[in-house]
């Protein structure tokens, strides 16, 4: 049985959703140091399908995350996920919305996956509500989950979220660079990893902007209390 890969520290989660594999592949080759793992969207796995966590993987020794948005019944979930462990996926990402069942059946299924639980967008903060939201960080501890999603956009309730699940869960958030959010703002209100995407994908140098991208999440891990 494979080793599976886990989270540490704080760092960047690099997003290649806007490009394709090979530019992706380019851009790891040269940012590695600055990644911490990489999350594949539902635009890249549905347009390489889900072999393309298995050709990253053989490259790269770095931890992937599916970020496949599940919101569906537990046995369509679980399938979703066995195809994605099948292929070398170390994480996966899956609405709170879709509710206990399905959740706890990931989580009990496949125990070596890092399962985070989407709390809310980082777009339309109308479309779930703050409540809506904590009752889907309240289960993602309560079920065992690895981590949660929170909305870098919102800061502020990066910061509800984290006192909702406390300090064993890690917190990954969208929302970095191209969508407003200073880098190293998300860690700064209490989240472990920033995901970023277009920032580095459409810079001129994304070697350059990955490291002052890490560069400020370092700081803004150190000057934290």
């Amino acid at each position: 049985m494979r080793a599976f890969q886990r989270l540490y520290d704080r760092g960047i989660i690099f997003a290649p959703d806007f490009v394709e594999l090979d530019k992706c592949f380019e851009i790891i080759g040269k940012c590695r140091e600055y990644f911490s793992a990489v999350k594949l969207g539902n635009l890249t796995l549905y347009q390489h399908g889900i072999k393309a966590v298995r050709e990253l993987k053989e490259q790269f020794d770095i931890p992937i995350i599916c970020d496949f948005k599940l919101m569906d019944i537990p046995d369509i979930a679980e399938r979703v996920l066995g195809l994605g462990a099948e292929n070398g996926m170390d994480g996966a990402m899956i609405w709170g919305l879709a509710g206990e069942e399905t959740i706890s059946r990931c989580i009990a299924s496949f125990p070596e996956i890092m399962i985070f639980v989407l709390t809310e967008y980082t777009h339309s903060p109308e479309a779930i509500s703050r409540k809506v939201g904590d009752q889907m960080a309240h289960m993602a501890a309560e079920l065992g989950a690895y981590g949660i999603q929170a909305p870098a956009t919102r800061p502020r309730r990066v910061e509800e979220l984290r006192d909702i699940i406390g300090e064993e869960l890690k917190i990954i958030s969208c929302g970095v660079g191209h969508q407003g959010t200073p880098y190293g703002h998300a860690v700064k209100h209490g989240a472990d990893f920033e995901i970023i995407g277009r920032s580095i994908c459409f810079s001129q140098n994304p070697a350059a902007e990955s490291e002052k991208a890490f560069n400020a999440i370092l700081l803004a891990q150190a000057t934290t209390p």
